[in-house]
């Protein structure tokens, strides 16, 4: 996911032991009027599914043993993972990072624990390779420290053995991935400097050497798995690198887009067109890898928003929770039109603040322990009227669990 301009603003309130987190309830249960459920593909202990309806819930993952508790619209604590499943999820999205990732990202082991407990509710997991330190985007893709000034040889073995490590780690467990992303949102190259691409052929061809390394280790650990190249940008940028990079060899099997309306254009049907017009061109499905609306422009938190002026947001979509369900239903709806569609995955609908959380936006408003915290982010769906609980719980607001609000997809 993108992060850049930002807006702040303080906050003046008193916040007294609550929490206080919108969520989403209703994306990826888009399917919840269909005529038949998404097909599992089931082989020798191997999960997957003809349409991807995920959500990214690395942060869940993160807090490890000392887990939040998560409540319904009623007040009754749930299960989250229960949850997601009832709501149409069939796909947990988890990134890895280098190094020794700390909240609001997980461990590998962290995230082992998660897919053993995802698989019990026969939701699949996706893999998503970061190949740094820090988060990457297309801000930022740097190399992790390890790895810094090593030959392309090296680098590539090194990239190689990684990936193939952790990935065997989920085979060897019984989950095997569904889908293993070889970078996030690569559109300027990765593993930077060696693998920054500016446009030219010959850089191409050394992201793809990068790209390729990954993609065999995964796949030698995951026979089954998927392998995605993922790209973000508006539909002349992923229009132009896509072309780049297939002319480079990229060797996957799916593409994945970040589709930001506020970030990448307001023009829908034109960038799911685009996205078409890209999967035709080596017959491989695409996916919506991550999406997200702000239920808010308001500054409830001490944080910064990404999202803080409404001519950011596209024309009929204002900041509002109603609007989020109607941007969701237009993306999912346009997305469909398109033979080539997979599916789509919603970007952390249940990141929880802590002190060591980044300031990033104002997608949700987390409040804890007597105190406001430097920041706080998610992306909610569905959310109806603020509703506070104490004593650092988390509560749900899924009103249309209650609702025949639906729509076929």
């Amino acid at each position: 996911m993108p992060r850049f301009g930002f807006f702040s603003k303080p906050l003046n309130v008193i916040a007294k032991s609550l929490i206080l987190l919108g969520f989403i309830g209703y994306l990826l249960s888009l399917s919840a009027c269909e005529k038949s459920p998404t097909k599992p593909n089931n082989q020798h202990n191997f999960l997957s599914f003809d349409t991807i309806k995920a959500w990214d819930i690395t942060t869940y993952a993160a807090w490890g043993d000392t887990p939040q508790i998560f409540y319904d619209s009623i007040g009754k604590e749930i299960d989250l993972l229960a949850f997601a499943k009832t709501v149409g999820v069939n796909t947990f999205r988890v990134r890895i990072l280098t190094g020794n990732p700390i909240y609001p990202h997980a461990t590998v082991k962290q995230l082992l624990d998660l897919a053993q407990k995802a698989r019990q509710h026969n939701i699949a997991i996706w893999l998503d390779f970061h190949y740094s330190d820090v988060w990457a985007d297309p801000g930022n893709q740097s190399t992790p420290t390890r790895w810094l000034n090593l030959t392309l040889p090296i680098l590539m073995d090194s990239i190689h053995a990684y990936t193939y490590g952790i990935v065997q780690q989920f085979t060897q467990q019984g989950t095997e991935p569904s889908i293993v992303q070889i970078g996030n949102e690569i559109t300027p190259g990765m593993l930077w400097p060696l693998g920054k691409f500016n446009g030219k052929m010959e850089e191409a061809n050394l992201v793809s050497a990068l790209f390729n390394a990954g993609a065999t280790g995964a796949k030698k650990a995951a026979p089954n798995t998927q392998i995605m190249l993922h790209l973000a940008g508006n539909d002349q940028t992923i229009s132009w690198i896509a072309n780049s990079y297939l002319d480079a060899n990229f060797n996957f099997d799916i593409w994945g887009f970040s589709y930001y309306g506020f970030w990448h254009g307001c023009e829908t049907q034109n960038f799911m067109k685009t996205c078409e017009s890209v999967s035709q061109k080596n017959q491989k499905p695409f996916v919506i890898a991550e999406t997200a609306h702000p239920f808010t422009l308001n500054w409830l938190d001490q944080c910064h928003n990404s999202i803080g002026n409404s001519n950011q947001l596209c024309k009929d979509y204002p900041a509002h929770p109603n609007q989020q369900w109607k941007w969701l239903k237009h993306i999912w709806t346009n997305a469909k039109s398109n033979t080539g569609f997979k599916g789509m995955a919603y970007w952390e609908p249940t990141w929880v603040t802590n002190p060591t959380t980044r300031a990033i936006n104002n997608w949700v408003v987390v409040e804890a322990a007597g105190r406001i915290y430097a920041c706080s982010i998610s992306i909610t769906a569905l959310y109806r009227q603020p509703i506070l609980i104490g004593n650092n719980l988390i509560y749900l607001r899924l009103s249309l669990l209650n609702e025949s609000r639906e729509f076929k997809v």
